[in-house]
């Protein structure tokens, strides 16, 4: 099974002069710098994180499953002057990369960063699908394939914010906020 694992620590320097230097550092996708005084609170954090991310990722996965089906209906009803056909498509073949990307350098160097940035990326191109398929059913009047849009649009948005705030959430629990 795929799954997402990151797992980049930057140790602590005990020769340090400064506090900060002398902790573990994790540096995540929203250019957050996350502090913990021991190992156990890193791996535990880490852990976490790695559920959230693979759980996060199951739900986008989901979502560009129900984004294609929609695509795929809209298809057989497709003018054939549709512009934006070769964008949704090239927009498919995107997502599918990023997904493979986030999954396969989770646990390279910068891979805390980039596997934040290619679920983002994919976050946006499935707005951008869903929000074309929207302007194509609003000239068709097919109102009950736009609800259902909508709701995925409601639903892209609030995962956005979830990954954005990821590591606010955890400033009581394990982190040290850097400034």
């Amino acid at each position: 099974m795929k799954k997402i694992k990151i797992q980049e620590i930057r140790p602590p320097n005990y020769n340090s002069n400064y506090t900060r230097q002398r902790l573990y550092e994790v540096f995540l996708w929203n250019s957050e710098k996350l502090l913990f005084s021991n190992h156990k609170e890193v791996k535990k954090f880490l852990a976490e994180t790695n559920r959230f991310l693979n759980d996060f990722l199951h739900e986008l996965n989901y979502i560009y499953y129900q984004l294609f089906t929609c695509y795929r209906q809209a298809w057989l009803i497709l003018d054939d002057n549709f512009k934006q056909q070769a964008g949704i498509e090239s927009l498919l073949e995107t997502i599918n990369k990023a997904f493979d990307l986030a999954v396969n350098r989770s646990h390279w160097v910068n891979g805390n960063y980039n596997t934040g940035r290619h679920l983002f990326h994919v976050i946006e191109d499935l707005k951008e699908i869903n929000s074309l398929l929207i302007q194509f059913y609003k000239k068709k009047f097919y109102y009950r394939e736009i609800q259902l849009l909508e709701v995925f649009e409601r639903q892209l948005t609030f995962l956005n914010q979830k990954l954005s705030e990821y590591s606010k959430s955890h400033n009581n629990i394990y982190v040290k906020p850097s400034k």
